[in-house]
């Protein structure tokens, strides 16, 4: 993950929600080293207003325009660093097209859940040439050492009866 960030390749990280995608985007930025991050996303019930992620990670007014021209004025305006923009499947068009022209001109981590517009974005991030991680809920074992982990004095039987009824999923452990 931070040798692709530091190498500029753009990712997408796929997965349901709770099993760390936000969590291994950030470990990916610090481990890489490459500062200032910018770290917008998008919300469901405001999924109408274009390329609020950048609206949210800057702060800046974006000026009016397609994607390229967001875009250009984004990497202009921020010079070096990474971006990271999370919740995707929650953005309009306009913001994955600038999410994808953007890609080419600093480091961008994108996240999504794998719902029906996540595979729109996942198709169009892949055109962009978006690595794609997908993570999956932890193996019940993995899940059992983690609950161990998070609270010691959990028995092995606790530990698996806890990562069983979290089904893998990292933030219900």
């Amino acid at each position: 993950m931070a040798q692709a960030v530091t190498a500029s390749t753009p990712l997408l990280i796929i997965g349901q929600p709770g099993v760390g995608k936000t969590a291994l985007a950030r470990a990916g930025v610090r481990a890489s080293g490459i500062a200032p991050v910018w770290e917008g996303g998008g919300i469901a019930t405001l999924d109408w207003v274009s390329y609020l992620p950048y609206r949210r990670a800057l702060g800046l007014p974006l000026p009016d325009g397609d994607a390229t021209v967001v875009a250009d004025f984004i990497a202009d305006h921020t010079g070096h660093g990474v971006f990271v923009i999370d919740d995707l499947q929650w953005v309009d068009h306009d913001t994955v097209s600038a999410t994808a022209f953007l890609a080419e001109r600093v480091p961008v981590i994108a996240i999504s859940r794998p719902l029906p517009h996540g595979d729109d974005i996942r198709a169009r991030l892949a055109e962009a040439r978006f690595d794609v991680i997908e993570l999956t809920p932890l193996a019940e074992r993995d899940g059992a050492r983690l609950a161990v982990a998070q609270n010691p004095s959990l028995t092995p039987a606790d530990a698996r009866a806890v990562a069983k009824r979290a089904s893998g999923n990292p933030l219900l452990i």
